[in-house]
C-alpha cells in the first residue's frame, strides 16, 4: 500500500514522553544509537509494504534507516513539524521524495529481512543481521556525517563489510576486543568472528575472521555480552537467549523450562558453563 507508513518513536527519557516521532517507509523492526547522540539507527524488513509473506520476501534488499537526531531536535525547536490528529506530538517526514532525501533520514541497501541492529561496543559500527542473508552489514558510522552532506556518491558506501556468517543471523555483541557474536536462528549456534578481519576481508584480502562456531539449543534470538552496550565491554560472558528451548524434548515427564545459555568468552574460545 503506498499510503502505508512507520512511525519512529523518540522518547525524552528523563520525562518518559513522547519527545517527537519521523515518518518513514517499510516496517521498522530493532533500533540502537550511535555515542554520539548524533544518530540512530533502524532495521527495515518490509520495504515492499506487502500484506502477505512472500510480498514480504521479495526484494533481496531492504534497508537501514539512519535518523539524524540533532537535526530533527533542531527541526522540533525551530517548530517546523506537523501534528496529527488530536496528537500535540512533533512529526517530522523522513520519507524519501522521489530521488530526493529528507533532511532526517538515509536509507542504506542492506540484505535480507534485517532483524536486529546493534552498535559495536568500540563506537565505529552499525550491525545490521539479515535474517533472511547469511550475512551482517557493518555500517561506518564515521562515514554518516558525509552520507547526509551528499559526498557519497551511494548509500551504501558507508558499508564497511558483509561477513558472510551462517543461516538466520539475528543480534550481535560484542566482547571489547574487536570480535562479534551472532546468533544463528537456523543454524541454532553462536558464530565468533572479528570485525576488522571482516573488513579487510570485504577489501579482498584473505583472511579467516570467522574464529568459532559453538552449538546452542535452540534456535537463539537476542545475546548479550557482559557491558557490552558501553565502550567498558570487558569481554567476560556471553547470555544466549534460546528462543524455542522449550518443548523441544520428548513428550513425558514434566514440562522443561525455557533456557537461556551462560557461556565464557575470556578466552580464546567460547566455552558453555551452565
Amino acid at each position: 500500500d503506498e499510503n502505508s507508513y512507520t512511525m519512529y518513536n523518540v522518547i525524552d527519557a528523563e520525562k518518559m514522553e513522547m519527545a517527537f516521532q519521523i515518518i518513514v517507509d517499510g516496517n521498522l523492526d530493532n533500533t540502537d544509537a550511535d555515542y554520539s547522540g548524533r544518530y540512530a539507527a533502524s532495521t527495515c524488513y518490509n520495504s515492499e509494504r506487502a500484506y502477505d509473506l512472500d510480498g514480504m520476501m521479495r526484494n533481496e534488499r531492504d534497508w537501514v534507516v539512519v535518523f539524524h537526531i540533532e537535526r530533527a531536535e533542531a527541526a522540533v525547536k525551530a517548530g517546523k513539524f506537523i501534528t496529527l490528529g488530536d496528537s500535540k506530538v512533533p512529526v517530522l517526514d523522513g520519507r524519501k521524495k522521489g530521488d530526493k532525501d529528507s533532511a532526517f533520514t538515509r536509507y542504506i541497501p542492506v540484505p535480507k529481512n534485517p532483524h536486529g541492529l546493534n552498535t559495536s561496543s568500540d563506537g565505529k559500527y552499525f550491525i545490521a543481521n539479515g535474517k533472511l542473508s547469511p550475512t551482517c552489514s557493518m555500517i561506518e558510522i564515521a562515514k554518516l556525517d558525509d552520507l547526509f552532506d551528499d559526498q557519497l556518491s551511494s548509500p551504501r558506501d558507508v558499508i564497511a563489510a558483509e561477513p558472510e556468517l551462517g543461516l538466520g543471523p539475528l543480534h550481535t555483541t560484542f566482547d571489547g576486543r574487536g570480535n562479534a557474536y551472532t546468533t544463528l536462528f537456523i543454524d541454532s549456534q553462536v558464530v565468533k568472528w572479528n570485525m576488522e578481519e571482516a573488513v579487510r576481508a570485504y577489501k579482498g584480502e584473505k583472511v579467516n575472521y570467522i574464529k568459532q562456531k559453538l552449538d546452542v539449543h535452540y534456535n537463539p534470538g537476542h545475546n548479550h555480552a557482559s557491558l557490552c552496550e558501553t565502550r567498558d565491554a570487558d569481554g567476560k560472558w556471553l547470555i544466549v537467549l534460546s528462543k524455542f528451548s522449550k518443548d523441544r524434548f520428548l513428550p513425558t515427564g514434566p514440562l522443561h523450562p525455557e533456557n537461556d545459555q551462560l557461556i565464557d568468552i575470556s578466552g580464546d574460545e567460547m566455552k558453555l558453563v551452565h
